[in-house]
Order: C-alpha cells, then structure tokens, then sequence
C-alpha cells in the first residue's frame, strides 16, 4: 500500500520535479558517501568562505528555485536506505542551488542544556528561506557559516564582487559617499554627524554599507561603531541580524582559536621554547574592547628561528600537520614562516614564524633582534609573549605596506589607528622611527601613517612624518594606496604581485624574461614549495609539477589579466607603481 501510494504521487509530479527527485537522490548519496570517506576539514573549502554570508533576499525567480530544490532534498532524505541527516541535506541542497549559480549559506551549530548532552546541527539558507534543516534551528548557537564569496551573475548585499569575473561591474573603488561614511564610522573617535548622517540612510544605502564593511572584512567593528554612535534602531531589522549573528560567529571563532592557543602555549612552555602572539590573535583581546570586534583568520605565532624544528615537534604531538612538506634551509631564502599547518576538526590554520619579515625586506632585520623586546601578556588567560606598541605598529604597516601593497582590507588600517588612539603616550615613537629607518621601512612605514591621519585625522607626532617622509615623495601615491585598499580584498587577490609584474612589462622581451623566470624558478623555491631536496636529481620532477599546478590555479585568471580589462588594468598599474617605490630606500 505504502509503494503504491508513492508511485501514485510520483505520477502527480511533472518530468522536471521528477528529474529533481533524481537529482537530489543521487547528490545525497555521493554526500553520503563524501562524509563517511573523507575528513569534513577537506570538504569545508568546498561549501564556500568560512565566515561568509549570503544575501537576506533574492528574487522571485531565484526564491522558486531555491524553494523546489529544498523540497526535492527534504523529500528523498525521509526515503533513502541510508541516513540523510541534517549535515548531508544541507550539502546537497548547497551542491545543487551552486550549479544553478544561487547562492546560499550553510549553518554549523550546537545546542546543549541540562538535560541533554551537546548537539549539533546543519541547516541552509537562501535568502530568507530555511531550505533544510529548518526545524528547531534557533535553537542552536552557529558555530561557522560557508556562503560562496564571489558573484556568480549578479550582486547581493552580502557578495563580495570580483573585476576578474565582472570586470564591467566592478567600479575602480567604491563610490565616493559610502567610502567617506564607511571611513567615519571606523573612526575610533565617534563624531556626532556621521550619526546624523547614517539617520537619513534608507534600505539600499545601508546594505551598500555594509556590503562595503563586510567586503573590508570590519563587519563586526563596523556594528560595535554603530552601537557606540546610537544609530542601532535606524539599521534595516535583516541587516542587523546579520550583524549580530556574525558577531556573535567571531566571537565564538576567536574564542576556539585561544582555546588552542592555550593548549600550544603550555606544551611550548614546558618545553621552553619561547611563543609571541601576532597580530589578529594579541590584538583581539589586548586591544580591542570585545573580542568579536576583530576578525581573526588564522593564529600566526613566532618563535625563535633556532626553537622551529623543536616548535614543529610540539606541534605534532598536538595534532597539527603542515599542508606540505617543507625544508627549512630551502624556506629560510624564500618565506618567514613554515607553510600552514591544520588539525582534523578545527576550522582555522596555524602559522609559525621565525621572523616577521620575508626577503628582501628581511634583509637588514634579523630574528633576534625582535626578541629584545617582548613583554610578557595574558589573552583570554593564555599566559604568552608580546610586542612592545612601537613594534606592534612598525609589524601591522609591514604587512599592509611590504606584504600585499595595500591590496588587502582595512583591518590593519583600523588595528593601527586603535592602538594610538588608545595608547598613543605609552608608543615609544623615537623607537619606532629609528627602527623603521634602520631596518630601511622608512616609506612603507610612512604611507601607511599617512592614511590613518587621511582616513581618521590619527595622532600621529609630527617628528615621526617628518623624520620618515621620503624627498622626494610623489604626490599621487597617498591616493593610489587608498584606491588600492578600498578596491576590496575580494578584487585584489584575483591580482598577484606576479601577474601585476607581467602585465606592468612593457616589452615584449621583458614578457618572454619574466615567463621563463615564472617557469623556471630556482631549485630552492621549488623546494620551499615542495619539500624537496634541492641537490636531488628528482628536484627537476618538480618543475613538471610546478607547471601543473601553475595551470591549475592560474590559466583562466592569466588569461583574463592578459585581454586588458579596464578596471583590471589600473588596478595593475597602481600595485606596480606602489611596489616599485616601496622597493627603493630613502
């Protein structure tokens, strides 16, 4: 009776809902089987960006469909032989809405009370739509959200565009008036117009803000802003929700990345192998007043460069594992820290350093002189090492400046103006410059001072911009380092250093130079990246590899940076220009 109910209604249902039906039993069953084969850390990059959302609202169309592969999934998990559970559903349904280019956001939680132990949870969103796991979702806290970061056909409050892909709708920056307001409103020093500015915003405004805000990856300093300006009840209800639910996903994210840290640093101490905390991870707590206001991506720790091999040790015996093999000798010419280590069953990686620098900015700093220092600090009761503030600041601008050439976000930007706003008489700023000139920063350090006084009027002494401003300086470059920043972090990773070199080859010789040199690089940068013997006969497989992976990762982005697009063109130009004068010396 029960199989001929089935076919009865299976026969009520048109070819496309049926062929649905088939689709869906078919991605359970490969999910099914991902999910019993495979570590979920190996699956995770597949779902989307970690942390990442989708949009509140879709259209109609989007929404029909949305809401028919959501049924197809809900109805063939009650039937299968095998268990469908929620984590399973949810990754089908994502699979599927991602092949019809809709985006979506998959939800991580867990539940515990008295009387039960902890459970957890997997539900998928699309656009206001609960498509699986709907029943009794809010009742778990998320833990982690996976929504794809790039467009596919169109922008969403909450996509983070790509001149890669839409070149056409990619402005060279953002527009001018939710620049200056995003600005404002990461000021530390809340002003009362940006408040009565953001009163008059309606609904599309604000979701451009924060779009912006959450593209600049300061979504949740962004909220803590609006808290302090009084502004709260004038965000859009979709809007704020989504603020406070990533604000509450950071903190929850950044309170499991010191929970491991505790667990490094005490096996690191007991091994007297010295540990300072870097940036995101010391600045979350030691600076920031709550520490969901600071998004941290990864644990980036130092350690002495003669302590690295013991560190690797200890980091084993805690579970973590390097995503390659490595060489240390062979890492010492090319990087500062050993590649990415992970552990099944924590979503953040690991990164050791031996120096904050990587050649050839590296060239007048050694290791040691960083452990001259450091002070003693508590992060979320993890007892660790620290930077002095003139050294926190001289790191954050490296990395802004030297490391990405300001094509990254405005986290550093804002850690930088925090730490003088609140500390700005306790910075040693005759240190700061004397080691900025003697470790030939001098311009780097400058340019970024100067867009924090630009973005935020920041305190700067004026000894320190004068003591470190170059002669002569361009008067453009200020301007180019802030269109580079604004671009958004999503655009300029598209653009390597390496495709912004080709591009920026004028000759065609030149072209020919640098492609051989892409192609053929030395023996030990292949053995940085690969682990292998750079004195082995087997080193020359490796450049068989190498171009493998080159292909893989790069065919369709060379291609599309070799057709000249518009805004892809200046965004070249201006990563050229600014690292051409970043590598001179005063």
């Amino acid at each position: 009776m029960r199989l001929t109910n089935a076919l009865r209604k299976l026969g009520r249902l048109s070819w496309a809902e049926r062929f649905l039906l088939l689709e869906a039993t078919f991605w359970l069953a490969v999910t099914r089987l991902a999910l019993l084969t495979v570590p979920f850390r190996r699956i995770a990059p597949r779902l989307g960006t970690l942390q990442h959302e989708s949009a509140a609202t879709v259209p109609a169309k989007t929404r029909d469909s949305a809401d028919r592969i959501g049924w197809a999934v809900r109805t063939i998990a009650r039937r299968t032989p095998w268990e469908s559970a929620c984590l399973a559903q949810a990754i089908s349904a994502k699979t599927m809405l991602r092949r019809r280019r809709i985006h979506s956001t998959l939800y991580l939680g867990v539940a515990k009370n008295k009387s039960q132990p902890m459970q957890a949870h997997a539900w998928l969103r699309c656009g206001g739509a609960i498509l699986t796991g709907a029943a009794g979702h809010e009742q778990f806290t998320v833990l982690s959200s996976f929504a794809e970061q790039r467009p596919f056909a169109e922008q969403r409050p909450f996509a983070e565009p790509t001149a890669v892909t839409q070149p056409t709708a990619v402005p060279q920056t953002m527009p001018t008036p939710t620049t200056d307001l995003l600005l404002a409103v990461l000021n530390p020093v809340p002003q009362p117009t940006t408040a009565a500015q953001l009163r008059q915003l309606d609904t599309a405004a604000w979701e451009t803000l924060v779009r912006a805000a959450n593209q600049q990856r300061v979504l949740t300093l962004f909220y803590a802003r609006l808290q302090e300006l009084d502004v709260v009840t004038a965000v859009p209800p979709h809007l704020l929700s989504q603020m406070q639910q990533k604000h509450q996903q950071t903190t929850l994210q950044n309170l499991a990345i010191y929970r491991e840290l505790r667990l490094i640093s005490e096996k690191m101490q007991a091994a007297e192998v010295p540990l300072i905390v870097l940036k995101g991870t010391y600045l979350a707590t030691a600076v920031y007043p709550h520490i969901g206001q600071r998004a941290v991506g990864d644990l980036d720790l130092l350690v002495p460069e003669a302590k690295v091999g013991q560190a690797v040790a200890i980091m084993h015996g805690l579970g973590w594992q390097e995503t390659q093999p490595f060489t240390l000798d062979a890492l010492r010419q090319h990087r500062h820290h050993l590649p990415t280590m992970v552990k099944q069953g924590v979503n953040f990686p690991v990164e050791i350093h031996w120096n904050i620098a990587k050649p050839p900015t590296s060239s007048h700093l050694t290791p040691d002189q960083l452990w001259q220092e450091v002070r003693p600090t508590s992060l979320a009761g993890t007892a660790a090492l620290a930077f002095p503030h003139h050294l926190q600041l001289l790191h954050l601008a490296l990395h802004a400046a030297y490391h990405h050439q300001f094509a990254f976000d405005l986290r550093s930007l804002c850690d930088m103006a925090l730490i003088i706003h609140q500390q700005a008489e306790a910075v040693d700023w005759a240190q700061f410059v004397q080691q900025a000139e003697a470790w030939q920063w001098q311009r780097g350090v400058y340019l970024t001072l100067q867009l924090l006084q630009q973005f935020w009027g920041t305190a700067v002494p004026p000894f320190v911009l004068a003591r470190l401003e170059p002669s002569p300086m361009p008067p453009d470059l200020a301007r180019l380092a802030k269109e580079q920043i604004l671009w958004g972090r999503a655009n300029n990773f598209g653009i390597t250093v390496n495709f912004s070199q080709l591009k920026g080859s004028k000759s065609l010789p030149g072209k020919v130079r640098f492609i051989f040199s892409f192609l053929f690089p030395k023996r030990s940068f292949l053995s940085s990246r690969y682990g292998a013997d750079p004195n082995s006969a087997k080193i020359w497989l490796y450049y068989l590899i190498n171009w493998r992976d080159l292909v893989k990762r790069n065919t369709r982005r060379t291609w599309r940076l070799l057709r000249g697009q518009h805004t892809v063109n200046e965004a070249v130009d201006r990563r050229n220009q600014l690292s051409e004068w970043l590598a001179e010396t005063k």
